[in-house]
């Protein structure tokens, strides 16, 4: 079978794999409009409420190496239908909830589906194609995330102000079922018969002291997993500062996540696109940027202006920002998978690095929230000094 589509079932494993690698942002993007209505409707503070953002991501990355050994012993297609099966029903069951700490619970039931369908799409994928082809693929399935990045808050707003977040909830359900049933139609098993003796569970535990072991993988996995605490902070406090306290429109907000987007797009691109000498100069001219923005936006947000003029304020920096992290976050990632012989168990360890430090900063600023940007400008500051500092002092010679 052609895999990249010269034939109708080609087509559809490319369009099911986006789906699959994208539905684990789209849990989140598709929610963050919804947060203040979840603040009213169980009269909870912003610290409660950010739990259900928390514990998604603390379940995503916990059971990423677990589904990662599970997959290589008994089969991609019957983990990734289950996984996406959760997804959906746990999603599904959000939206009859009658109090917060059950909607939490139902997140973290989420949160491993969409484990799953993160870890197994993407050993899908390394399974089905090799060299140009396979970088053929993950450009295409890379595409799935991005336009939810790009268009995800703003549908999440939409929806949101014209079906309340009980209907956001009940959407993601039915993606995540529908996904599953077309899993079972046209996901064929890819596992090579090699992987079964990788997934166990000394090979398992070797592989992990590997990467912890060799400072060429580990540190650019924790640079790249602090290039991404200060963005899930961000995610998730930005319905809060943008819709409450800056008056932005539910239908409207989504735009603004939009335009930080668009600034990750931006910066991944100008970094692959540049040669390898030329991206080893540009990071060191942008390093230094990334802590002017966050030191810029910090000011902004710790001595904030309301309407117009102080939603510019913070936007300018943040926009800067988010293309400054997204410039070093595919090396960094990169970097931390060749460093060592078991690439899947290194990305598996960069992956749960990334978004457990994320579910921690999604924490920290959910604390310091004080109805003001101010938990922003902290978290973003926090996470630039220590992702700089990685690069300035340890980082810089592994990073291509």
């Amino acid at each position: 079978m052609d895999w990249l589509g010269s034939d109708r079932r080609g087509r559809i494993f490319v369009a099911l794999i986006c789906w699959i690698v994208a539905l684990p942002l789209l849990g989140v993007s598709l929610t963050l409009a919804s947060l203040p209505s979840l603040r009213g409707a169980f009269a909870a503070p912003v610290e409660r409420v950010q739990w259900t953002v928390s514990a998604y991501y603390l379940c995503l990355a916990a059971m990423q190496l677990p589904y990662g050994a599970l997959s290589d012993r008994y089969g991609r297609r019957p983990l990734l239908i289950a996984a996406s099966a959760l997804y959906g029903l746990a999603g599904a069951a959000c939206a009859f909830v009658s109090s917060l700490e059950a909607l939490i619970a139902f997140r973290a039931l989420q949160g491993l589906g969409a484990a799953g369908c993160m870890v197994l799409a993407r050993a899908v994928v390394g399974d089905a194609f090799s060299g140009e082809r396979g970088l053929r693929m993950m450009t295409i399935v890379l595409s799935g995330p991005g336009v939810v990045a790009l268009i995800g808050p703003a549908a999440g707003g939409w929806l949101s102000a014209a079906i309340g977040w009980r209907g956001v909830f009940a959407t993601l359900g039915g993606v995540g079922l529908s996904i599953a049933a077309a899993a079972i139609a046209f996901l064929p098993e890819t596992r090579p018969a090699r992987a079964e003796r990788d997934g166990r569970t000394g090979e398992t535990v070797r592989g992990c002291a590997a990467f912890f072991g060799t400072p060429a993988a580990l540190v650019p996995a924790l640079i790249m997993a602090f290039c991404q605490a200060g963005i899930y902070a961000y995610s998730s406090l930005s319905a809060f500062i943008f819709i409450e306290f800056f008056g932005v429109a539910q239908q409207h907000y989504g735009w603004l996540l939009a335009m930080t987007g668009s600034a990750v797009l931006c910066g991944t691109w100008a970094a692959a696109l540049l040669p390898s000498l030329r991206r080893q100069r540009a990071f060191r001219m942008v390093a230094p940027c990334a802590i002017v923005a966050a030191i810029a936006l910090l000011g902004a947000t710790m001595s904030p202006m309301p309407g117009v003029k102080g939603l510019v304020a913070v936007m300018a920096p943040l926009v800067a920002y988010a293309f400054c992290t997204a410039f070093f976050t595919p090396a960094a990632g990169l970097a931390s998978v060749r460093a060592v012989p078991q690439a899947g168990i290194a990305s598996a360890i960069t992956g749960t690095l990334q978004i457990a430090l994320g579910a921690a900063f999604v924490w920290l600023g959910g604390r310091l929230y004080d109805g003001t940007p101010s938990a922003l400008g902290i978290c973003i500051a926090i996470a630039a000094a220590i992702w700089t500092s990685l690069y300035l002092s340890l980082g810089r010679r592994w990073l291509a």
